[in-house]
């Protein structure tokens, strides 16, 4: 941040006029690169896209049974069990008519199949499914219903949260690039303040209530504390502590 212009009395100016000067001296910072395990509570400068579709092809939404719903229209209750496919596995391939495979939440669904029977609704015997329930839904999740390859999930200017790191993480993103964090300085001025812990050796002091919780907020809204120092009542001493810091930002109190 650049400095700010001079003003003849910061008693003359009102609130909106001393925004109006923060903002006119503020300049953006740039940007970095960072891991997403490290992008915690910092902001996005670009746009995070899908590097994949999720899900990545069609799975079951349910355990158990996946069979041709063209099948169960012509009332075909009894299937030939033809294998297994869990989830992380490879497609089992093209589910012949009138056969049915095992499928666990999350499974690839076999080629031909888009429905699958719930545990709840079929029985197993000697190698066969034995449906008894009829209709439901068809429990599958098509390829890209979450979203697809390419599409814009987080925008600019978002801060980023656990809920937004699953997303980049869901869309196979590993890191991200955020705007950089301001460095921060807190200056406290003032002959009767001391740091917390010391005014009760001394009457005439005050406890500095101020300096640690700009800390934390600086910290929690993306900052980058660089420390804390303190000066007296006095403009010289003040000055001289301000120059020897050189962050973006720097407040008083």
């Amino acid at each position: 941040m650049a400095s700010a212009p001079s003003i003849p009395c910061a008693a003359t100016i009102g609130f909106d006029e001393a925004q109006d000067i923060i903002r006119e001296s503020s300049v953006p910072l740039g940007t970095q690169f960072v891991p997403l395990g490290d992008a915690g509570r910092r902001v996005l400068a670009r746009n995070v896209v899908a590097r994949i579709d999720s899900p990545r092809r069609d799975c079951a939404a349910m355990d158990r049974y996946a069979v041709r719903s063209g099948d169960l229209a012509q009332g075909i209750v009894r299937f030939r069990l033809f294998g297994e496919s869990c989830a992380g596995s490879a497609s089992p391939g093209l589910l012949p008519a009138g056969m049915a495979v095992g499928v666990s939440t999350g499974a690839p669904m076999p080629a031909g199949a888009d429905c699958v029977v719930m545990r709840e609704y079929a029985t197993v015997d000697e190698g066969y499914v034995i449906l008894t329930h009829k209709g439901g839904k068809a429990h599958v999740r098509q390829r890209g219903d979450d979203f697809a390859q390419g599409q814009i999930l987080l925008t600019k200017g978002t801060r980023i949260d656990a809920r937004v790191m699953v997303v980049a993480a869901a869309a196979d993103v590993d890191g991200v690039t955020v705007w950089r964090r301001p460095r921060v300085h807190i200056l406290t001025n003032g002959d009767e303040l001391v740091e917390p812990g010391k005014a009760a050796m001394d009457v005439d002091a005050v406890p500095d209530s101020l300096s640690e919780s700009l800390m934390l907020m600086a910290r929690q809204w993306g900052g980058k504390p660089t420390g804390m120092s303190r000066a007296p009542d006095l403009i010289d001493m003040v000055r001289d502590a301000a120059s020897e810091v050189v962050p973006e930002i720097r407040t008083g109190c």
